[in-house]
């Protein structure tokens, strides 16, 4: 029969909460990935002044920053559609 000192005791807990918490590490990880592949990146627009990326929500000709509160139109969108394009 194998004899359970403190030592062993103390190994084996830590070894299954390292367990548990890298299982759960993991879990969380790999449902985020799926996630973020889920997000449609035409939707994602940055912010000329402060150059904060936010994720437009409606479909709208004016949207405003949620960082800096600026007012941000069609043709100053990051997709180079607009009329400032060089």
């Amino acid at each position: 029969m194998f004899a359970w000192d403190y030592n062993t005791f103390v190994m084996i807990s830590m070894t299954l909460i390292l367990a548990i918490v890298l299982g759960a590490w993991m879990f969380y990880t790999l449902s985020r990935s799926t996630r973020l592949r889920d997000i449609v990146f035409d939707e994602l627009i940055q912010c000329p002044f402060c150059a904060n990326v936010f994720r437009q929500v409606r479909r709208a000709k004016i949207m405003k920053c949620p960082c800096c509160a600026s007012f941000i139109g069609e043709d100053l969108s990051p997709q180079g559609k607009g009329k400032y394009d060089a």
